[in-house]
């Protein structure tokens, strides 16, 4: 056989496996036009978060079956999501960093993060169900979900 058609054949070949699975590929219809996807995760019970990069933090939506999204809420930055942590029996909890005022003005650039169920629409302070200082320290206690 001769270089050429070996080629020809290996093109014929991954023209016919590569096709169908681009066809069945699904294309997300996003909010709106500018929609800047910084992170997608399923999640163990077939749902998909996605967490969208905003000027002014991340905005947390979830893809639902028929192709529509949700939005869940809004914060200021998206550390990661947990499958579980078993210490305490929490599933599908977000790990977030709020935007922490001083008194007297300024940030707190290195706040706690808080740690939020999944679905509460207002993820603030007042709402958290804990805190810790870092994700390393979350990640010796909880099992996180990893970005698709």
């Amino acid at each position: 056989m001769s270089i050429p058609l070996t080629l020809f054949l290996i093109l014929i070949w991954a023209f016919l496996i590569i096709a169908p699975l681009n066809a069945l590929a699904e294309e997300v219809q996003y909010p709106y036009k500018d929609f800047n996807v910084k992170s997608v995760y399923q999640l163990d019970d077939g749902k998909i978060i996605y967490i969208e990069q905003t000027g002014w933090g991340n905005t947390i939506w979830e893809k639902k079956n028929n192709g529509k999204f949700k939005k869940i809420s809004h914060v200021w930055f998206v550390e990661g999501i947990a499958k579980e942590c078993p210490d305490r029996n929490l599933k599908n909890v977000l790990f977030v960093a709020h935007k922490e005022y001083y008194l007297m003005g300024g940030i707190d650039e290195d706040a706690p993060i808080r740690i939020h169920d999944l679905y509460n629409t207002q993820p603030y302070i007042d709402t958290a169900l804990g805190s810790v200082p870092n994700m390393k320290y979350a990640k010796e206690w909880c099992e996180f979900y990893k970005p698709i």
